[in-house]
């Protein structure tokens, strides 16, 4: 019995979303895709990709001090598992040599 009752909410959720897939775009998706097509036709393909490809290592660039402390917590919080007193600066030191 449930079977059936979750397979008509899926097709009533299915047929919903085929309306509105068959909709046609509204004012906004239409300059949007006007001005993609207008941003493509200026700039070239290749340049398109070198000008994404750069934005994406300032991004990991901009993410890496996070990636460091995250990788320093984790080696922190392990070396307190295993019962080393890492509040001693000595074991700090070694942890950052470990790093």
């Amino acid at each position: 019995m449930n079977e059936l009752v979750y397979e008509e909410s899926v097709r009533r959720e299915l047929r919903i979303w085929q309306r509105q897939m068959g909709q046609s775009p509204t004012w906004t998706n239409r300059l949007a895709k006007r001005l993609q097509q207008k941003i493509n036709n200026i700039i070239p393909e290749k340049i398109h990709q070198a000008i994404t490809g750069a934005g994406g290592i300032l991004l990991g660039l901009a993410d890496f001090p996070l990636l460091l402390g995250i990788k320093l917590k984790m080696l922190h919080d392990i070396a307190a598992l295993y019962g080393h007193f890492v509040t001693d600066y000595r074991e700090r030191i070694y942890l950052l040599y470990i790093f």
